[in-house]
This record gives structure tokens, sequence and C-alpha cells, in this order.
């Protein structure tokens, strides 16, 4: 039954994830997660984990191969692929059931030995060598230990604004980053350069319109819902790690990265606003910056903020 006094809420109550890793006798090592591969490149980066966690040096990574997920194998609820969380919890998830392999492997391991040796020595003496993890963050709250730490940066924009038809471009932006100590800095990297270009798609193109009569959404297509394409993106667009930052919270030292990218993105409107600020100016509106109330700041606000008039046509 329907009441005007009903309110329905949805939650993601923590973040919990399982693992696999099975270890064969020629010394290949199979892993699965609880997470999705999507193009993030989460296989690659927990690849990379469990290589590390086993001295598995980076000319032998190929040994170290990760399974799709599939419920057929992970069976306990693991938690969304999102929130970028989903990497660094499966990350512990896995280390987890590499400590538990490699208590397991200690009597056969003696200087010298390669991985393969010593593989061969444990299996030949009937060791155990699948394991599986498990992560249980608890559920987000004023105190809760599921976000621990902030992760910061800092991006400078240098925008320009065509003050006749609102038309911005940007022509760099720079970014430090506070990682941590990266598991995979070229995934990390990629990470925060996706979460800048969807808040610079957030920020200036992507505006929602409805029908004021019938309220249907009018922004359906490309035609009229701009997404960020390749004329969105920096010229120059230069994203450094910060060096020598290990997080003492994270996993390996880590912090996550996707989400906070997004906040980057700020300094692309204000940039914007600082050109059109200097395009009023110029047009005789006085020098108070304008800031943009309502965003994304599109083509036609900017055009609009700028002040222009048929007389700087001729």
């Amino acid at each position: 039954r329907s009441s005007d006094l009903t309110r329905f809420g949805i939650s993601l109550a923590g973040a919990n994830f399982d693992s696999l890793i099975a270890i064969y006798p020629d010394g290949t090592v199979t892993v699965n997660h609880g997470g999705n591969e999507i193009g993030q490149g989460i296989n690659t980066r927990l690849a990379q984990v469990v290589a590390y966690k086993f001295g598995i040096s980076a000319e032998n990574i190929n040994v170290v191969s990760v399974k799709p997920t599939c419920t057929n194998v992970i069976s306990a609820p693991s938690n969304v692929t999102g929130g970028s969380v989903t990497a660094e919890m499966n990350a512990a998830s896995l280390l987890h059931a590499a400590d538990t392999l490699l208590r397991r492997l200690t009597p056969f391991q003696k200087p010298g030995q390669t991985w393969a040796e010593v593989i061969a020595a444990a299996s030949g003496a009937g060791v155990p060598l699948t394991s599986t993890g498990w992560t249980n963050a608890p559920p987000p709250g004023l105190n809760s230990p599921m976000f621990n730490y902030n992760v910061c940066a800092a991006s400078l924009t240098v925008a320009e604004v065509d003050m006749l038809s609102g038309q911005a471009e940007i022509i760099s932006t720079d970014m430090v980053y506070d990682c941590g100590l990266s598991t995979s800095p070229l995934l990390d990297i990629g990470q925060i350069e996706g979460g800048f270009i969807f808040g610079v798609g957030m920020l200036m193109t992507e505006e929602l319109a409805w029908d004021p009569v019938t309220g249907l959404p009018t922004a359906t297509t490309h035609w009229n819902y701009k997404i960020p394409c390749s004329f969105t993106i920096p010229e120059t667009l230069n994203i450094a790690l910060l060096k020598d930052a290990p997080n003492p919270l994270g996993v390996l030292g880590s912090k996550g990265t996707g989400e906070p990218g997004v906040c980057m993105a700020a300094s692309v409107p204000q940039a914007v606003e600082s050109a059109i600020t200097a395009a009023r100016a110029a047009n005789g509106l006085g020098s108070t910056r304008w800031t943009c109330q309502t965003y994304p700041l599109t083509v036609d606000k900017s055009q609009q903020a700028c002040g222009t008039t048929i007389s700087n046509y001729f």
C-alpha cells in the first residue's frame, strides 16, 4: 500500500570480498577474487600484488594468472565493484590467503632456491597449496574505520574561452595526487585521468534537462547530452604521484584511486570562470569575479556570462 509518508532508502553496508589462490606443482599460480574486471585493470593490479607477496620477480610475473570472476568458484557474497575500494579490499583479501600459503611453505624455503623449486618440494611433501582469503569492512558511519584515511591532491588548470561563442578549451592541467605507495603506478594514473575527465563532463558539459510540461527527460541522446570527448581532454595533462608518502592505514601503504580524481576537475570551471571574468572586464562589466551558480558551465552559459554584444563582431 502506497503512502505519502513512506520513504525508501538504499545503503551500501560494508565491503566484503573473498578470494582464492591455488599454486600448482610447476609453480604457476591462479587467482580468483571478488571484484570484476571492467577495464580498470584490477586483474593486472592483483596479479602484481600476489607476485610481490610471493617474491615472484617482474620478469616471471606471467606465472600468476587471474581467472574471471565467477560464482562457481567464489561462492561467498562479495560486494559490488566500485567506490574506489574494490582493488584495495581484494588485495587485502588475497594477502590473507597468501599469508596462509607462505606459512605452509616456510619449512621448504632454503637460501638460493627458486620459486619453482620451493613449490616442487612442498607439493612433493603433500602440502595443501590452496587457500582462501576474506575481508570484512564495517558499514560506513561517523566513526567507521572503513574510511580511515583521506586522499589529498591538487590540480592547476589553464583554460581559454572564446568570448564570442563561449567555447572553452582546456590548455593544460597539472596535478599532484597522494596515492600513498602505489601498487601499480600506471594503472593508478589511468584511474586518476579517467576520474578527472569524468569530473570535467559533470562540471562542464553534461547537462540534464526535462520537458517543463511532461516532465520527461529531453537530454536523451548525444545530440543534446554532451559527454566528454577528444576535444574535452586538456591539450596537456600531467599527473604526478606524490613521492615517499606511504599510507600506514592502507593496503601495502597505498591509497585508493578513481572517484577522488573527479574532485580535481573543479579546477577546470574555476579556470573558465577566471577567463569569463577577464572577458566581462574587457566588455565593461567590471572586474568582480564571476562564478557559475548552477553547473555544468556549458557553452551557452559562458557566452552569456561574457557579456558579448553585437558590437564585438565588428
